[in-house]
């Protein structure tokens, strides 16, 4: 038990050499065999009383005993030689030698696991489509009986897509080679059991594909017993429901399975492309099968950590952009894939903070935006964009001006939705996705506001807090899929005007400060000037919410609207 915790894969590569013997022999017998040997037998050591299985390498000596009960390692795999179970006898006749030469030359499957798995051939099969063709037969035994057959035209052409005929459902393939062992493997089809056994390890059995539950529901009351249970699925399968079941009858702490290398899509096609001892290693090195819902870390995690650590991943990717104002750069800057909430009471400077953002970005950065404002028509905007660009009122800007900078904004931003439009989430998104598959790229999406929102398609709810939950699960793919941070204004519900709002008091759900990576107030200040209040020029920005902490913190800073060069100047600007 545990032998393949107590060698690793790189220790596997030993070559190891397997002796059985009497306890109380005075020597070890001559009869021995490397470990790479696949047939290795010891059919002739029947007699009663202790054995002991000694493995030889130049790392030491490993030795185990059991009293009464003699038992065989194959390559890891432990299998008992006390049992009585028999493989029925042969009907038909022996394979063609084309079709042996397919199976060792096109599967790497030598003719010897062909023998010892019953393969054969039958002539004249009437397969149910009523068809007549000699086939090559794989036989299904359970406790030495003939239970179904899987008949294959001997066309080798057309080997793998041959009929089936079965006598029995559900079945394992290979059932009485893993019943009664310690270390089992369960894989998709009969051609990968073969492979499977061609790589050393004979404990394996294939659930066939047209009734899997049943078979996988059979299996875990067959291997209740096994303490480690391998699946080598193919890697377009869809059996892991299967799986999960399985697991849950028999413990997912035994349960393991197999990932393919990218090129490789089950195990005959890694033991074809390279070879027995590779496909020995990705069995022995199969990863838990959690439970359904639970992941690990994925390679690719766990690369971007290292590339972390290393230093090799862009600094933009991790601590964002500038916003252009440096000392809101203090408390927020902008991550690539990111959602960014902003709420603040009606007139408070919102969109008109927004804008000048985002044009800084796009002049610092060369951004592309996505631009929804719902409240302002194409013309307020783009005239906005130009009094923020050349810093002056666009009285003072010449037609030539207009026209040489218009070209430029219309490489940088695109408005997707102006004039009181009303889409939904759906539409939104759909744009957005185009914009980010087209030559130019997306780097931004503003919606502004989130009330011009149409609550229809598949987000429909009829709680507005379902209604923004799902929502903002979609935007928050859409952003992570495609690194495009994007920025949501939303409406704090209404109340006293002259208090700063927070995130908790948006309209419709707490889901907006839950399901946000940023939350920010723009609050404007006010003045009591004979018993009434003014709103200044000036406004707070407020960082309420900060996931990533490598991007900013939790904190506020004042900005100042300037009215001549129509942007926001920061205190340090300002000094």
């Amino acid at each position: 038990h545990g032998f393949p915790q107590q060698f690793g894969a790189s220790d596997m590569s030993v070559a190891f050499t397997v002796y059985l013997a009497p306890l109380t022999a005075q020597t070890l017998p001559p009869r021995q065999a490397t470990w790479r040997d696949s047939s290795i037998s010891f059919a002739n050591f029947s007699g009663q009383g202790s054995y002991a299985v000694v493995l030889c390498c130049s790392a030491g000596l490993a030795a185990s005993r059991w009293q009464g009960r003699k038992w065989l390692r194959v390559r890891g795999m432990v299998r008992s030689g006390g049992s009585s179970c028999q493989t029925p006898k042969q009907s038909g006749r022996a394979l063609p030698g084309e079709v042996i030469e397919y199976f060792e030359k096109e599967r790497c499957i030598p003719n010897t696991v062909l023998e010892r798995n019953q393969v054969h051939a039958v002539e004249n099969y009437v397969f149910a489509d009523g068809t007549q063709q000699d086939a090559v037969v794989f036989t299904h035994v359970e406790d030495g009986q003939k239970v179904a057959t899987s008949c294959h035209s001997m066309d080798v052409d057309e080997l793998c897509k041959g009929k089936v005929e079965r006598t029995m459902e559900p079945t394992m393939y290979g059932h009485d080679d893993v019943v009664g062992m310690d270390i089992v493997v369960l894989t998709g089809c009969e051609y990968d059991k073969l492979a499977i056994e061609a790589a050393g390890i004979k404990a394996v059995a294939a659930v066939q594909a047209t009734e899997h539950d049943g078979v996988f529901a059979k299996a875990a009351d067959a291997l209740s017993t096994a303490h480690r249970v391998v699946f080598a699925l193919p890697a377009d399968s869809q059996d892991m429901r299967g799986v999960y079941k399985f697991a849950g009858k028999v413990g997912h702490s035994k349960c393991f399975h197999v990932s393919w290398p990218a090129d490789c899509r089950s195990a005959n096609d890694v033991l074809r492309t390279q070879g027995p001892d590779k496909l020995f290693e990705l069995i022995n090195s199969a990863k838990p099968a959690l439970p359904e819902n639970i992941g690990e870390f994925s390679t690719d995690v766990q690369n971007h950590i290292l590339a972390r650590i290393n230093g090799d991943i862009p600094l933009d990717l991790l601590r964002g952009v500038s916003t252009g104002w440096q000392d809101i750069d203090r408390f927020y800057r902008v991550v690539p894939g990111e959602v960014t909430i902003v709420t603040g009471a009606p007139g408070s400077g919102k969109s008109e903070w927004l804008l000048s953002m985002a044009l800084n970005i796009a002049e610092r950065k060369r951004w592309r935006f996505l631009y929804y404002n719902f409240e302002a028509t194409d013309r307020t905007i783009i005239v906005s964009l130009l009094e923020k660009k050349l810093r002056r009122s666009y009285h003072d800007i010449s037609d030539e001006e207009g026209k040489q900078h218009m070209d430029w904004l219309n490489g940088h931003f695109c408005l997707g939705g102006c004039n009181f439009d009303s889409p939904s989430v759906d539409d939104v998104l759909e744009l957005a996705e185009q914009e980010a598959n087209s030559v130019e790229g997306l780097n931004g999406l503003v919606i502004d506001p989130y009330n011009y929102i149409d609550r229809c398609g598949k987000f429909q709810a009829e709680m507005e807090t379902d209604f923004v939950k799902s929502m903002m699960s979609a935007v928050k793919r859409f952003a992570h899929d495609y690194k495009v941070h994007v920025w949501f204004v939303a409406h704090p519900t209404k109340g006293n005007q002259t208090e700063r709002p927070s995130m908790y008091t948006i309209s419709g759900s707490a889901n907006w400060f839950n399901k946000c990576d940023n939350g920010i107030v723009i609050h404007r200040t006010s003045l009591e000037l004979d018993g009434n209040l003014i709103q200044t020029d000036q406004l707070e920005f407020t960082v309420e919410k900060i996931r990533n902490k490598e991007a900013g913190s939790l904190g506020s800073t004042m900005l100042t609207f300037d009215k001549q060069k129509r942007c926001y100047l920061s205190s340090s600007e300002l000094a």
